[in-house]
């Protein structure tokens, strides 16, 4: 359901399975590709084809995800190749902005 993944392009993407009103399960994530980060959305619950991309922030210079479970961090997700349907129990999100520094939100899942 949560899974960092390496993307095509090199960089590390977040996705994440969600349960839309209209469409049911469909699986959406996030990248930091150029300088910008994006959210992408495909049109089933399986990352196949390419993804619709909308634009969500300008010139971030690094992105950075972190995982908490058990109070511990955790740089990778899933915890392990067994575990692929695990989920922490929150989502540390860092960005590296030119001209605020480094912005860290934590998103708590449980």
């Amino acid at each position: 359901a949560l899974a960092l993944v390496r993307s095509a392009g090199g960089g590390m993407e977040l996705q994440i399975l969600r349960l839309d009103d209209t469409r049911g399960v469909r699986r959406s994530g996030f990248r930091l590709e150029g300088g910008r980060l994006d959210w992408l959305l495909w049109p089933g619950r399986d990352a196949v084809g390419d993804p619709s991309i909308e634009p969500l922030l300008e010139n971030v210079r690094d992105l950075r995800w972190r995982f908490l479970k058990d109070n511990i961090r955790s740089d990778a997700w899933p915890p392990a190749a067994d575990q692929p349907d695990a989920l922490p129990d929150a989502v540390i999100l860092e960005l590296d902005l030119p001209d605020l520094g480094t912005l860290t939100r934590m998103i708590s899942l449980r």
